[in-house]
């Protein structure tokens, strides 16, 4: 990738790859008036892309950033979000207290009242509920 898209390679990557975890999670747990990780809010997804072009503008101060998650196998998801500081203490244990549902391929996510950076981040971390080959899937049922 980096020979065709030279100064945003990495996020060029990164797109891809929000892509191919959009799919196989709408494969396995699409619930209607739910938000998972890769299914957000319009609003929400506005304000992210709108975010992700002057992240663009800025690809070179994202270097660093790519280069130190390149060496995560993603085998503890748990300790790669400590790793980065991505993960607070209450947060790690919200993500201790849920519970996958019956059928094993969704957990959802009691925590409307919280920030959304606490709920980003107990969407991305409820993933640790899932198992090789069968990912259990974070959602937050949205208000209507």
């Amino acid at each position: 990738m980096k020979r065709g898209f030279p100064a945003t390679h990495c996020f060029a990557q990164a797109r891809l790859v929000f892509e191919v975890a959009k799919s196989r999670c709408h494969e396995v747990f699409d619930r209607p008036g739910g938000m998972t990780l890769w299914s957000l809010p319009a609003e929400i997804e506005n304000r992210f892309d709108e975010l992700w072009q002057g992240w663009l503008d800025e690809s070179e101060k994202w270097t660093p950033v790519f280069q130190s998650i390149q060496g995560e196998t993603g085998e503890d998801l748990l300790r790669s979000l400590r790793t980065f500081d991505l993960l607070s203490p209450p947060q790690l244990e919200a993500v201790s207290k849920l519970r996958r549902s019956a059928g094993n391929h969704s957990v959802r996510i009691d925590s409307t009242d919280q920030p959304l950076d606490d709920i980003f981040t107990l969407l991305a971390a409820g993933f640790v509920q899932g198992e090789v080959g069968s990912p259990t899937i974070p959602y937050l049922v949205l208000e209507t």
